[in-house]
């Protein structure tokens, strides 16, 4: 922590005043730390064989990211960065179905996760590349408000999803890479309606994050704000239709 701290302090120098230096906020869930730590094929071998072993590396993982959000508050003085992380965001890819069954996530995870959401007085963001769909009855009983989670439809049933969830935490729709570059407008029309039907009266944004080309060029920016303008454009007609 002292070189991190003195890497901030001389590049915060060496910047423009009005230039924001983001301090590192640690989001990876417990889960994803403890497969950096471990191994993914390790740590799933260790929650069949001696879950308790990985009841331990949970609680220090969790314990250990407390005191790092507690020294860098310390750090920081309360000073706020400007499009900086938020501090109590949750990413999950590693909590997806199947690498982890319903019943594993409650035992193994979802208490560590609730611990932090008490710690911080809510989740940001509960996020997860993966298909969390089976795990919402779970992941909506965290004690405190969680800011929105997101379904990716590449992965996650956002029938169901949305179903299950009923209204109860806000959540973002995030299309995939072959949504948002599909080269026929009607097409793109027809699927943001559909997912206008199946998300009605519900509190939802589109999040277009899923789109990363490998060399990504202004045209990728072009397809991206084409999507949104359709995705736009649907929304005011279906608004004008509940209006009328």
């Amino acid at each position: 922590m002292p070189l991190a701290h003195k890497f901030y302090q001389e590049i915060n120098k060496l910047v423009p005043e009005d230039f924001s230096v983001v301090f590192p906020v640690w989001i990876r869930g417990p889960l994803g730390v403890a497969c950096a730590i471990r191994g993914m094929q390790n740590l799933l071998v260790d929650i069949i064989e001696d879950p308790e072993f990985v009841h331990q590396l949970m609680r220090l993982i969790t314990d250990s990211r407390k005191e790092y959000t507690r020294e860098s508050r310390k750090f920081l003085g309360g000073v706020k960065i400007l499009n900086s992380c938020p501090e109590n965001p949750l990413a999950n890819d590693e909590v997806s179905i199947p690498i982890i069954s319903p019943q594993l996530y409650e035992e193994l995870i979802f208490p560590y996760e609730d611990e932090l959401s008490e710690f911080y007085g809510g989740i940001n963001w509960w996020h997860s590349c993966g298909n969390k769909t089976p795990l919402l009855s779970t992941i909506e009983k965290i004690s405190q408000p969680i800011g929105f989670v997101d379904f990716g439809l590449w992965a996650d049933d956002l029938q169901i999803a949305v179903r299950n969830l009923d209204g109860k935490i806000p959540f973002h729709v995030r299309p995939s890479s072959g949504d948002i570059s599909e080269r026929s407008e009607e097409i793109i029309k027809n699927h943001i309606q559909g997912i206008m039907c199946i998300c009605n009266k519900q509190n939802f944004a589109f999040r277009l994050d899923g789109f990363q080309p490998d060399d990504p060029k202004e045209a990728d920016v072009d397809v991206m704000k084409r999507y949104l303008s359709i995705a736009k454009k649907v929304g005011e007609e279906n608004l004008e239709y509940v209006g009328n």
